[in-house]
């Protein structure tokens, strides 16, 4: 089971030990022999031939970490419960890993009340929720409890925490949440632990989120002294996003000039010239990526398809489109939302059309945003009907019209009869 020869220990189980009968001791090591190898379904056949043996927590916890399906592993902490096998901090901390955050949330209150032992490892899970939740106030205050009981922090913890405070882009909070992500990242110092490569990964993803490009160079620095190659690789990428949120391309330029080439660092350089606008410079740099045979990704290409859109160039963004079967790329509901607006905005709402069906064609399921902008393209034209059609059938796609969707087909049919009036005038 150590040596993880699951296939030998089962053996030995099954046969090696008749005629003696194995106790819980045997159970439980030819359970623990399957953990990592992705076999949870055979672990939960050998739990169901437990008849004769009452089990144990650690019988439970190890299933707990191998159990991936929510409902399934909410069921095993029921069944330990009804048997009553104590809990304990590791029987929750793997049941919260598989559940949704809030979900997982609530069972940490359950945790509580239940009076079991809180340690660092369950308060890290408890905050590893959090970030996935982008609850950043809620892990302040978990934060705090743990200084309160004097339990250590350590660098998972301070960097679920800090993940907690990466939001999308452009928020509106960026001061608040930089200022809490800074204050988990100088917690963590305090605590007289030295900030590993997780730790500063998440604090430059924090600083991309929230529009601090210059921290993120003063931490870049500071990172290209770890040992591990595949970090250094990682921050370099986040402070070239960084750099990109910041319109501070040229920086990003540097960055990953020093870099060895992989499609992820050309992704987040071209990702940081579409937000400077530099149309011209992503596709060159998409150029380059074909000719050095790195394999474009999605990603990559809706970063290109985004600079050329956001450059005024809807037309190149369109052949773009249609090429990504030809790199063995399936177009996305971003790639084709992205062209659908530029389109809209320079009133070619016939391709806006096509696009969507196209889209439809191909079983992407529209968003809302998609939806507005088909309305927004058909409501100023005289094919205005066939936006209060668009906008009647909506739930067809399981969507509910918002304050956009009312804003954009009023627009346009006010534009649209104050042409029809200057033309009858």
């Amino acid at each position: 089971a150590k040596a993880r020869q699951w296939e030998q220990a089962l053996w030995i189980f099954d046969q090696g030990m008749q005629p003696v009968r194995p106790d819980l001791f045997s159970f439980n090591t030819a359970l623990h022999s399957l953990r990592g190898s992705d076999r949870w379904q055979m672990a939960l056949e050998i739990f169901g031939a437990l008849t004769s043996l009452q089990p144990d927590t650690v019988t439970f916890n190890t299933l707990l970490q191998m159990v991936p399906e929510p409902t399934r592993a909410l069921q095993l902490l029921r069944d330990m419960q009804d048997a009553s096998v104590p809990r304990n901090d590791r029987s929750y901390s793997a049941l919260m890993a598989t559940q949704p955050w809030e979900e997982a949330l609530m069972l940490f209150d359950e945790c509580k009340a239940e009076g079991i032992s809180l340690t660092t490892h369950l308060y890290g899970t408890a905050l590893q929720a959090c970030s996935v939740g982008r609850h950043w106030q809620l892990a302040a205050e978990l934060e705090q409890e743990m200084r309160g009981a004097s339990l250590q922090l350590n660098n998972k913890v301070c960097a679920a925490a800090i993940n907690s405070c990466v939001v999308p882009f452009d928020s509106g909070n960026e001061a608040e949440l930089w200022e809490r992500a800074i204050n988990f990242f100088q917690d963590l110092k305090e605590a007289g632990e030295r900030p590993d490569g997780v730790t500063y990964i998440a604090l430059l993803s924090a600083c991309a989120s929230c529009s601090r490009w210059e921290k993120a160079l003063q931490l870049h620095q500071q990172t290209q002294s770890f040992d591990s190659l595949e970090e250094r690789l990682r921050c370099t990428n986040i402070a070239i996003t960084a750099c990109g949120r910041g319109i501070a391309w040229p920086t990003a330029m540097q960055l990953f000039e020093i870099q060895r080439p992989s499609v992820v660092t050309h992704n987040a350089l071209l990702s940081a010239l579409a937000e400077g606008s530099q149309w011209q410079l992503s596709v060159q740099v998409f150029k380059s990526l074909l000719q050095k045979k790195i394999t474009p990704t999605v990603v990559t290409v809706n970063s290109v398809l985004h600079a050329l859109c956001r450059g005024s160039h809807h037309v190149a963004a369109q052949r773009l489109l249609g090429r990504m079967p030809s790199y063995s790329l399936t177009a996305d509901l971003y790639s084709y939302t992205t062209v659908m607006s530029a389109c809209t905005s320079v009133s070619c709402w016939e391709t806006t059309c096509e696009l969507l069906c196209s889209m439809i064609s191909k079983e992407i399921d529209p968003d809302l945003y998609s939806i507005n902008n088909m309305i927004g393209a058909l409501a100023n034209t005289p094919k205005w009907k066939e936006a209060l059609h668009m906008f009647s059938n909506m739930e067809n796609f399981r969507l509910a019209p918002d304050f956009v969707t009312h804003s954009v087909i009023l627009a346009g049919r006010i534009q649209a009869m104050v042409q029809e009036e200057r033309l009858d005038a």
